[in-house]
């Protein structure tokens, strides 16, 4: 199968995939941009979103470390 996510995508997921792995919970979107290479949470935000929106992701919106790979994010690791 050929993913449709680009490498900024793909590094998001992979990141919270190891943080939930190493920490037992999610990453704050603050550790995502710091580990994924971003400047600040805002830059990030948008390919969350999109994550979430496509199905790779799910979030509780207003609640911290809620964000979770779904089974599509999964396949794609």
């Amino acid at each position: 199968m050929t993913s449709v996510l680009n490498p900024a995508h793909q590094r998001i997921l992979q990141f919270i995939y190891d943080y939930i792995e190493q920490f037992g919970y999610a990453p704050t979107m603050q550790e995502i941009a710091e580990g994924t290479g971003w400047s600040s949470r805002q830059a990030v935000w948008p390919h969350i979103q999109w994550l979430v929106k496509n199905g790779y992701l799910r979030n509780e919106r207003g609640k911290p470390r809620t964000i979770a790979l779904t089974q599509k994010g999964m396949a794609e690791l």
